[in-house]
């Protein structure tokens, strides 16, 4: 016969256990719906931090509401003191976890992997705008359930499964899997930052089926180019994702949805305590240079950087291609009627003076830099392509580097 709980939740089989508790269905007597409850046994447990994190995370579930997240239902202890258990009751999600997709065959295309992390940041920038933030701390394949429709939802909030002793820490109580948690996490000093890492590397292993210790490490990072096919836009993305400089990566959810999307909008950073540093990229003053006729003027997706050409310094000039070009007209008519042969030999000289004019009409021409969230793209001058530099190169290029290689230079300002 199938126990009772509380005189109300029916338990109908385990679904999930860690080191350190039980996960069921069950059945809700009083709604009729099924239900999920978690149980930890007070005689099984070997340390109490266990308990304060079971607590806190039935707190923070009683005081979040997200059509995304499981709702929390109800809370309660039962039994003697010495043989207590805890008991934390969640909405049901009926769906797969990215890991059982994944193992059952679910082969994830790039743009359904981007769906999938727009949604995940989604519910992260509800949890990191709360006051104070919401860290999730475990964010994993396991920990992630989508449903028949597409939905998909964020789950365990808590330690049941992934608590880890660490002394580094001076003893504090780690929450997390490793391979998915940042060096700053291992530290004990998870920020929002570091559930962005966690959902990089989640992504990642739906695009390699690969966990993250799979992976060779170059620089400290995770080498995983050569096991995934994805466009290179994607995978610059991917890269602040799993920065494992936490000064580098992208330090929210709300930023990484500005950067998946292309577009400008409000960019929340964090800092090492978790705390957000509130900046809004809509109220940031444009200013050109003092005495400057450069103009700046904010985009759909970036700035747009305007550096007129300089007219009066190319008269002499345009002046001197006007006499080469005279000059060279009446030379290669009067070796023409000599000889055609003869007449040739002023290719060359058409030619520089072609790269004169050429030059010269670059140099009138407005210069045009735009700087979206991935990529800076300059268009020198009418007749010459734009080029595309994507930030990632830019922000990993040591400085002496770009000193050296640098071709670009502002004209006009």
């Amino acid at each position: 016969m199938a126990e009772l709980i509380h005189n109300r939740y029916e338990l109908i089989r385990q679904i999930g256990e860690g080191g350190m508790g039980k996960t069921f269905l069950a059945r809700d007597r009083q709604s009729g719906t099924e239900v999920v409850v978690k149980i930890l046994h007070l005689a099984r447990l070997s340390e109490w931090k266990v308990i304060e994190l079971f607590e806190r995370e039935a707190e923070t579930l009683k005081n979040i509401a997200h059509p995304f997240i499981p709702d929390y239902i109800d809370y309660f202890t039962d039994g003697p003191a010495g043989d207590r258990r805890y008991f934390l009751v969640q909405e049901y999600i009926r769906g797969k976890n990215l890991k059982q997709l994944v193992e059952e065959g679910k082969r994830f295309r790039e743009d359904e992997v981007r769906e999938i992390a727009v949604k995940l940041f989604s519910i992260l920038t509800y949890l990191q705008e709360l006051r104070p933030p919401v860290v999730h701390r475990d964010i994993n394949p396991k920990n992630v359930i989508v449903n028949e429709s597409g939905d998909v939802y964020l789950v365990d909030f808590g330690a049941v499964q992934g608590a880890v002793r660490s002394q580094a820490a001076g003893g504090s109580t780690v929450v997390g899997t490793y391979g998915y948690m940042p060096m700053e996490q291992l530290m004990g000093k998870a920020c929002p930052a570091s559930d962005v890492y966690a959902v990089g590397v989640t992504l990642l292993f739906l695009l390699s089926h690969k966990n993250p210790e799979e992976f060779p490490i170059a620089n400290l990072r995770l080498d995983y180019r050569k096991e995934v096919t994805i466009s290179p836009r994607f995978s610059l993305v991917l890269d602040r994702l799993i920065e494992p400089d936490l000064a580098k990566r992208i330090s929210n959810a709300s930023q990484a949805l500005v950067v998946l999307s292309g577009r400008t909008g409000t960019a929340r950073p964090a800092d090492q305590d978790g705390n957000l540093l509130v900046w809004d990229a809509t109220d940031a003053p444009i200013e050109p240079p003092f005495k400057s006729r450069i103009t700046t003027t904010r985009t759909a997706d970036g700035l747009e950087i305007s550096i007129p050409g300089k007219i009066l310094s190319h008269l002499p000039l345009i002046g001197f291609a006007l006499f080469w070009f005279g000059f060279l007209s009446v030379w290669t008519l009067m070796a023409g009627m000599a000889s055609v042969a003869f007449s040739l030999f002023s290719i060359p000289f058409w030619i520089a003076g072609g790269g004169i004019v050429m030059k010269t009409i670059n140099g009138m021409s407005r210069a045009v830099i735009r700087l979206t969230p991935t990529e800076l793209i300059v268009k020198r001058g009418a007749l010459f392509p734009k080029k595309v530099l994507p930030l990632a190169y830019l922000t990993n290029v040591a400085p002496c580097s770009i000193q050296r290689n640098t071709r670009y230079r502002t004209r006009g300002g």
